[in-house]
C-alpha cells in the first residue's frame, strides 16, 4: 500500500488485523495518530513519509520480533528514550529521522542502547550531543547525533543521503524475502493444500526468529565483556 496517494487517519481495521506481520504504508499522505496494534507478529513497518503524529502505541513498542521499523519523515515529536524501544529485542534497524524528537532523559541513554541495532538514523530531530553505539550498529548517524534542525518536507536530498546505503543494505536480506513472501500467497491461493504450505512456512520463520535471537545473546556477551575489560 506503499506510494499510492492515500490520506486521512490509517483505517481502523488494519491495526485491528489479528496476525498482521508485514505493514508499509510508507509514501502517502496518512495524518493523525497511530492505533493500537492487535497483532502481536508484526517483523516489519514501514510508515515513512506520511504526516503521523505522536504518540507511538505502546503495542508497537512490545513486538518482540519486530526487525525493522521506520517512523521517518513524519510528526512525531516524543520525548526519546531508547529504554521505551527496550521490548524489541529482535530490531536490528531503527529509523526515526526527520521529525522532532527530543532527549527524554539524556543521562539514560548510555544505559538503555539497544544492542541488537545495526542500523539507527536519528537525523533531523531536536536532538544533539554524542551518542555511543554498540560496535555492530552502523547507519547515519553512527556515534553521533547530528545538529538539530526544524522538520520540513523531504526534497530529493533525502534520497541521495547516507540512508539510501542503509536502506539498500536492508534491502539485500530482506528484498528477496518479500518477493519470496508474494510469491508464497500465490502459491498458497493456487495450491490444493494451502494448510501444509502455511505449516511449512511458520517453521521456517520460527527456525528464523530463533537463529536471530541467539545471535543477539552472542553480541550482548561479547560486547560486555569488553567492558568489563
Amino acid at each position: 500500500m506503499s506510494s499510492n496517494n492515500l490520506n486521512g487517519t490509517i483505517p481502523s481495521w488494519i491495526s485491528s488485523l489479528p496476525s498482521l506481520k508485514y505493514l508499509d504504508l510508507s509514501n502517502n499522505s496518512f495524518n493523525g495518530q497511530l492505533e493500537e496494534f492487535k497483532s502481536k507478529e508484526l517483523f516489519w513497518i514501514d510508515l515513512k513519509k506520511n504526516y503521523l503524529q505522536s504518540p507511538i502505541p505502546n503495542s508497537l513498542l512490545n513486538q518482540e520480533n519486530l526487525m525493522f521499523l521506520s517512523l521517518s519523515s513524519n510528526n512525531f515529536s516524543d520525548d526519546l528514550n531508547f529504554s521505551m524501544f527496550s521490548n524489541l529485542s529482535g530490531l536490528g534497524t531503527l529509523n526515526l529521522s526527520y521529525n522532532s524528537f527530543s532527549w527524554a532523559d539524556k543521562d539514560q541513554v548510555k544505559s538503555n542502547l539497544l544492542y541488537s541495532l545495526y542500523d539507527l538514523d536519528l537525523r533531523s530531530n531536536l536532538l544533539q550531543g554524542s551518542l555511543p553505539i554498540p560496535p555492530n550498529c552502523g547507519g547515519s548517524g553512527r556515534g553521533h547525533v547530528p545538529q538539530s534542525t526544524t522538520p520540513s518536507t523531504l526534497d530529493d536530498q533525502e534520497e541521495d543521503s547516507g540512508f539510501e546505503i542503509s536502506w539498500e543494505a536492508v534491502l539485500m536480506g530482506y528484498g528477496c524475502g518479500v518477493i519470496i513472501g508474494i510469491s508464497i500467497i500465490y502459491i498458497m491461493s493456487s495450491t490444493r493444500k494451502p494448510i501444509q504450505l502455511f505449516r511449512m512456512i511458520a517453521e521456517w520463520e520460527h527456525k528464523v526468529i530463533t537463529m536471530r535471537k541467539k545471535k543477539k545473546v552472542a553480541r550482548q556477551v561479547r560486547y560486555s565483556t569488553l567492558t568489563l575489560h
